[in-house]
């Protein structure tokens, strides 16, 4: 029987687990696989606990494409909150909007 991931989250830890030292993300400074991809959104999630972030609680991205955007994305998923991505061009009545 196949098993469904649960969550988004669920699916990229499948995935770390099939494929841990393959190339998950690279940017102009930096490239990380899967293994070390999950090892950062580890150290992002316990900062976000720490701070008091709560499942359900929404958290904005204004951050451009990068290993760190990435970390974070999932950081967010994987504490139970809510990734709200801006658009790291828009004007500030844009996104009040």
């Amino acid at each position: 029987m196949w098993h469904l991931p649960t969550t988004l989250f669920d699916h990229f830890k499948t995935t770390v687990n099939k494929y841990p030292d393959s190339l998950a993300i690279a940017d102009n400074k930096q490239r990380a696989t899967y293994q070390n991809l999950l090892e950062e959104v580890g150290k992002v999630s316990r900062y976000l606990l720490e701070s008091g972030l709560k499942k359900g609680d929404r958290v904005s991205l204004v951050i451009t494409n990068s290993v760190e955007y990435a970390a974070v994305f999932y950081a967010i998923w994987a504490v139970g909150g809510v990734t709200v991505a801006l658009n790291t061009q828009a004007k500030a009545r844009d996104i009040i909007n």
